[in-house]
C-alpha cells in the first residue's frame, strides 16, 4: 500500500525535486496535479507523465482517492490551502516557509490538530544524512559543549526577472531571501540546537526591490549557544556548509545546504573525513517519512508544530532588521 498524493503547483520545486522524489518513493505515489492555469497544468502533467490534471485545487481535494496533498505553490497560498486540505480530511506536506506570518502559522497548526491530519513542512535539510548524523552527535554529547554554529546558503540569482519571479514580489512571497532560502539555514540550526531565545538580524536590499536579497541572522539558543544563518542571492561559488564548534570537537559539514544527497563531515579536531549519504535524495527521504507518519500515526520530524520555532525566528528577523534591536522570542 502506498499513500496517494495530489500535488498543488507545477513550478521548479515540483518539477525538479518533488516529482523525482515521488517516483522513487517506497511509500507514496503521485496521483494528480493542479495549478492556477489549467492549460499549463495539463501540459505539465503530460510532460511529466502524470495521469490526472485537476481543474482546480477544490476538485483535487474532492477526489476521494487522494490521501494527502503536497503544496508547492507561492508562499501566500500556503495557509488557505493547508486549511482547506485539513477541512477536507487530507494529510498535508507543505513546502517551506510554512506561512508568511505567525498568525497564519498558529492557525494552520490549530486547524490541522483539530482535524486530526498529519501536517508536515518540507524542510528537506532535516532529511539529509550528514545533518542527521550531526544531530545524533549533538544529542549524544559527542561534541561536548557547543559554543557556535554557522550555516550558509548562497547562490547567484541576479538574472531573475522580478516581473516574472513571484519570489521577488512581497505580496506573493511574503518576503525575500530570509523566507525563501535562509529559512533552510534557520531551520537546520533550530533542528540541531533546540529552542531559540533571541534574534538579531541584518538584511541587504537593493533600492527599488520589494524584498531583501541577502541576510545575516544571529540566534541565541539555550546555554549561550550562538547560531548564525546567512546567505545571499548575489554570491557565486560559495561553500554552502555547516560549521559547528564544540569543546570536544569541531566540524565542517560539507554539502549540509544543498538539494542533492551528497554530504560529508570533516572533523577538525581529529582530522577524520567521512562521507555521510543516503542512496536517495533528501526529498525522497522526506516524502517517505511523511507517508510513514500517515501510516503509523506519529508526529513527523518537521511537523507544523515542531517548525513553529523556525517561523518565530524568521518573523523576528524582519522585526530586528527593521528596528535595529534584539528580539526576544516568546513560545
Amino acid at each position: 500500500m502506498k499513500i496517494r498524493i495530489g500535488m498543488a503547483g507545477y513550478g521548479l520545486v515540483g518539477r525538479y525535486h518533488f516529482i523525482p522524489a515521488l517516483r522513487n518513493s517506497r511509500y507514496a505515489e503521485l496521483i494528480g496535479v493542479c495549478g492556477s492555469n489549467v492549460e499549463r497544468c495539463r501540459k505539465f502533467a503530460e510532460e511529466m507523465g502524470i495521469h490526472r490534471c485537476y481543474k482546480n485545487y477544490e476538485e483535487m481535494l474532492a477526489d476521494s482517492s487522494i490521501d494527502a496533498v503536497l503544496i508547492a505553490t507561492p508562499n501566500y497560498l500556503h495557509c488557505p490551502q493547508v486549511i482547506s486540505a485539513a477541512e477536507a480530511g487530507k494529510h498535508i506536506l507543505c513546502e517551506k516557509p510554512m506561512a508568511i506570518n505567525m498568525k497564519e502559522a498558529y492557525h494552520m497548526v490549530e486547524v490541522c490538530d483539530k482535524a486530526g491530519v498529519i501536517f508536515m513542512v518540507a524542510h528537506h535539510l532535516r532529511y539529509k544524512a550528514c545533518n542527521m548524523k550531526v544531530k545524533e552527535m549533538v544529542s549524544n554529547g559527542d561534541m561536548g559543549r557547543i559554543s557556535t554554529a554557522r550555516v550558509r546558503w548562497s547562490f547567484n540569482h541576479t538574472n531573475a526577472e522580478p516581473d516574472k519571479d513571484w519570489r521577488m514580489k512581497k505580496e506573493l512571497a511574503g518576503g525575500g531571501q530570509i523566507l525563501n532560502v535562509n529559512s533552510h539555514c534557520v531551520d537546520l540550526l533550530v533542528y540541531l540546537l533546540g529552542e531559540p531565545l533571541k534574534v538579531s538580524a541584518f538584511i541587504q536590499k537593493e533600492a527599488g526591490d520589494e524584498v531583501e536579497e541577502g541576510s545575516v541572522i544571529v540566534i541565541e539558543f539555550a546555554d549561550g549557544i550562538i547560531g548564525i544563518a546567512q546567505g545571499s542571492y548575489r554570491e557565486e561559488t560559495v561553500p554552502n556548509n555547516l560549521e559547528m564548534f564544540g569543546s570536544r570537537c569541531s566540524l565542517i559539514v560539507e554539502g549540509a545546504c544543498s538539494t542533492d544527497r551528497h554530504g560529508s563531515i570533516r572533523n577538525l579536531t581529529t582530522g577524520d573525513y567521512e562521507k555521510v549519504e543516503f542512496d536517495e535524495s533528501p526529498y525522497t527521504v522526506e516524502i517517505d517519512h511523511f507517508a510513514k507518519a500517515i501510516m503509523e500515526r506519529f508526529e513527523p520530524v518537521s511537523s507544523g508544530r515542531k517548525t513553529l520555532d523556525t517561523m518565530r525566528v524568521l518573523m523576528a528577523s524582519y522585526q530586528s532588521a527593521e528596528t535595529g534591536k534584539h528580539i526576544y522570542l516568546k513560545s
